[in-house]
């Protein structure tokens, strides 16, 4: 995951420039890195926490593109940029992730660390905190590049007109924040409930051994 991370960077890099390169602070590329390091460090936490933030953005996107080879739309404009003229294949490539992320993070952590309900306020506070250093150090675009990463700035443009309409852009930028943070937080923690749930059917608990007397 670490080795995607880099790779990512660097065809964003080569196909856009710095521009591109403002791609890596997106949370579900960071994930990778997050969750690569927390693999080599046995740090199970560090998974949980990572996979537990992106849980919306990847089940989202994987549902978008799902209903557009169905009804031959985008109908939430989550992954609508595939088909754009401008996105270039190596960027195809280099979005894999949003696929096999989850599910790899669930295999690694399979007996070796069971997700907890706990984490859950921990999502929250990482998806608010994340979205303030993006909107305050990450500009809203870049070399006449349209950025908005993370939507720290405002909602993606192409999400369908009955969501912003709740967060129309007049707003202040904090109350942005906050309305994405508590939205995105809560539907992260609607579907981290079914990762929960489907560790508590398939690991086995592991009972602690008796001491031989």
């Amino acid at each position: 995951m670490i080795v995607y991370y880099v790779f990512v960077g660097v065809t964003r890099y080569y196909i856009r420039g710095l521009a591109g390169f403002f791609d890596v602070f997106w949370l579900c590329q960071m994930s990778c890195l997050l969750a690569g390091v927390g693999a080599l460090l046995h740090q199970p936490k560090v998974i949980t926490f990572t996979f537990g933030l992106i849980s919306a953005p990847h089940g989202l996107w994987v549902l978008d593109l799902f209903l557009y080879f169905i009804i031959g739309r985008f109908p939430l404009g989550m992954s609508s940029y595939l088909i754009w003229d401008t996105t270039h294949r190596l960027e195809l490539l280099t979005t894999t992730h949003h696929i096999w992320f989850v599910p790899l993070c669930f295999t690694i952590l399979y007996k070796n660390g069971r997700p907890t309900l706990s984490m859950i306020p921990y999502h929250m506070l990482g998806g608010f905190f994340l979205l303030i250093i993006s909107g305050s150090l990450l500009p809203l675009s870049y070399d006449g590049h349209y950025l908005n990463v993370n939507i720290a700035h405002r909602c993606w443009p192409d999400i369908p007109a009955w969501l912003p309409s709740f967060n129309p852009p007049e707003w202040p930028w904090m109350a942005h924040v906050l309305y994405v943070a508590i939205a995105g937080g809560l539907l992260n923690a609607f579907l981290y409930l079914f990762i929960w749930g489907a560790y508590q059917i398939y690991e086995p608990i592991q009972k602690p051994s008796k001491k031989q007397e």
